[in-house]
């Protein structure tokens, strides 16, 4: 099998989240732009395709769900 070819680290925005069920497992599409160095976005979106059992969106959730209470007690997102 063929090792996925790496380009680095990318910043993005999320943008917005597909999904499409086939038992036993979904797609999640997780739709983001990339940032510029000055902050702001560039217009073009991309997606990062999931294949996911319910376990693992579960999962998923959980750890974001943390995520979210971390930056909360922080102080929040100053936006």
């Amino acid at each position: 099998m063929a090792k996925p070819q790496t380009t680095g680290l990318v910043a993005g925005r999320f943008s917005g989240l597909a999904k499409q069920v086939r038992y036993p497992v979904g797609t999640a599409d997780i739709l983001f732009h990339t940032i510029r160095p000055d902050g702001n976005v560039y217009p073009d979106e991309h997606t990062l395709r999931l294949l996911v059992t319910s376990d693992e969106c579960r999962q998923l959730a959980r750890h974001l769900d943390m995520l979210a209470a971390e930056i909360e007690a922080m102080g929040g997102a100053k936006q």
